[in-house]
């Protein structure tokens, strides 16, 4: 839900988005496998580079495709990601386009009074002296 909120908004960049998270999903699942096997590759894969580089828990390189224990784990991951997740983000934006702006203001609208009420009742209480409302 947070991938489609996120791609449904307005932002510059907004179609090459749509793009990036189509492409994995649209090209050949041949062409998908190399492109993981390059981003896992223990030599100069991405994964293992942004691991090592950035304060993450990896302390050394890891052989994600050729090390038995590992290699599952990332199929399991790496197939739930690519086609579970990108296909739910675009069937929830999907849903998210067909609702009309003006019911996007009006839950904006409510929010916007819902939350004055709150402070308002904190504040009332606060003055007050409620000892439960500080």
């Amino acid at each position: 839900m947070i991938i489609a909120l996120v791609v449904n908004s307005n932002f510059k960049g907004r179609g090459a988005m749509r793009a990036v998270m189509l492409v994995p999903w649209a090209i050949p699942t041949v062409v998908a496998a190399q492109m993981w096997k390059w981003m896992l590759d223990d030599v100069f894969g991405v994964i293992n580079d942004a691991g090592v580089q950035a304060p993450h828990p990896l302390r050394t390189r890891v052989a994600w495709i050729s090390s038995r224990q590992h290699r599952a784990r990332v199929r399991l991951r790496c197939r739930h990601l690519e086609d579970d997740a990108v296909r739910g983000a675009l069937l929830l934006l999907a849903g998210l386009q067909v609702i009309p702006g003006d019911l996007y203001e009006a839950a904006r609208r409510r929010r916007r009074e819902q939350v004055a009420a709150v402070l308002a009742d904190h504040a009332s209480a606060a003055a007050a002296g409620d000892p439960r409302r500080r």
